[in-house]
């Protein structure tokens, strides 16, 4: 993080140099005024045109971003499945060309199967989310305003180290661009991918045992504050939703736990910090010792069904859903290795949390070691990121509850039979 943090040798230099006299690390934080002040919309942005309910029931246009990502692909997938609409993806690259074969291929990697035919109705533009008119061309971009009729903003950078001023420019200002492009022309609904990162280690601060999902974020804010980099991305994010809300969009919010894994195929993003933890449990045989650590684990189909069903549903807009598992079955850390020992066999040895982190951190082919930093550095109260989400908040998810209760969709159990699936991933992973 100091590389992002001071970006020339005589500025990091100093900083060390300043270091060398302390006696304890510094922790890390955000002025709270600086995360308040980027709540804001683009000049001009205006809902007044109003929209149609069949743009929600009866999509033909669907605008998706973050298709390349793991829930990104999956949703795309499932909007394919679950209407006939024609889906348009702006996607980072050189030409349309080159997108659309990049897309392919994180499709086959995840064993997302569509046909070819299926694929015509998959339009993508070579294009940056966070610019003006997502560099398209104004004839791009205009007609793609005249048509969509909704928009699911699944994009988002993620990444563990760099800080909020990094983060800002694809999340915040993406978003922007995004509410921007919703007002042109005709309003379009916005379902927003958010996560529950947005509680943040609120529990520190509220001293509170359960969020609902209509609780005001901003409770959680000075926890946000000395949070990583993405996390106060993502809360600005929510917040410039809301004012938007407040101003005529259309919104539906999806706060999203974590995506294990494909229940079925058992695929899952080799880049998550999860599946690496699980990794380097198995290979040391050990376990940290870690107090109710919930990452909110999850089913990637099952979320993207969720979604995909929800927001066909009118009177779901203005409302925010936590998808994640329900309080009783949302499972901690040790509960997972439990079960792993349960189904599997496995014996692992609980150890203090410095104790199973110096087993790999001078080992730089370790699953978890490019992201050493969540594990070692001080963040608040003397304590790394994993540290801080201890005991934290159980997550009501009751809306979602209500509004699956008459689908077929079902949340997910971690059974046997998915757990095998997603353990023979595991072991691969290298």
């Amino acid at each position: 993080r100091d590389i992002y943090e001071y970006s020339s040798i005589h500025q990091l230099v100093s900083q060390l140099k300043h270091r060398l006299n302390q006696t304890t690390p510094t922790s890390q934080n955000e002025p709270i005024h600086e995360l308040q002040n980027d709540v804001k919309l683009l000049p001009d942005t205006d809902f007044s045109a109003g929209f149609s309910i069949t743009q929600l029931t009866q999509p033909q246009h669907i605008f998706l971003t973050g298709a390349t990502g793991f829930v990104g692909i999956h949703l795309l997938m499932e909007l394919l499945n679950t209407t006939s609409a024609s889906i348009h993806c702006v996607i980072r690259g050189k030409n349309a060309e080159l997108t659309l074969s990049r897309l392919q291929q994180v499709a086959k990697r995840y064993q997302v199967n569509i046909s070819k035919e299926v694929w015509q109705r998959v339009h993508v533009y070579a294009g940056d989310l966070a610019e003006p008119n997502f560099n398209l061309t104004v004839e791009q971009y205009q007609k793609l305003s005249q048509i969509v009729d909704i928009i699911y903003h699944s994009a988002s950078a993620v990444n563990f180290i760099q800080p909020y001023s990094y983060m800002k420019k694809d999340n915040v200002e993406g978003l922007q661009q995004i509410i921007t492009f919703a007002a042109n022309t005709r309003v379009k609904p916005l379902i927003l991918l958010s996560t529950i990162s947005v509680y943040s280690w609120g529990h520190l601060h509220t001293g509170k045992t359960m969020m609902y999902e209509n609780d005001n974020i901003d409770q959680n804010l000075p926890a946000v504050a000395t949070d990583i980099g993405y996390v106060r991305s993502k809360w600005v994010m929510e917040k410039i939703a809301d004012l938007a809300a407040s101003q005529g969009l259309p919104l539906m919010t999806f706060r999203l736990g974590y995506a294990t894994c494909h229940s079925r195929t058992g695929m899952f993003a080799n880049y998550q910090w999860w599946g690496r933890l699980i990794k380097t449990c198995l290979t040391h045989q050990a376990m940290p010792n870690l107090d109710n650590l919930r990452e909110g684990l999850t089913t990637v189909d099952y979320m993207v069904e969720s979604i995909a069903a929800i927001s066909r549903m009118p009177d779901a807009l203005g409302k925010k859903f936590n998808l994640i598992a329900s309080p009783e079955k949302n499972l901690t850390l040790k509960n997972f290795f439990q079960l792993l020992e349960n189904y599997f066999g496995y014996q692992f040895k609980e150890v203090s949390f410095p104790n199973w982190v110096a087993l790999w951190e001078n080992n730089r082919d370790a699953p978890l070691y490019p992201l050493l930093s969540m594990y070692k550095d001080v963040m608040y109260d003397n304590q790394c990121v994993i540290e801080l989400y201890q005991n934290t908040y159980k997550w009501d998810c009751s809306n979602v509850q209500q509004y699956l209760a008459n689908t077929s969709i079902k949340e997910p159990i971690f059974d046997k039979d998915l757990l095998e699936v997603y353990m023979a991933n595991i072991v691969n992973l290298k």
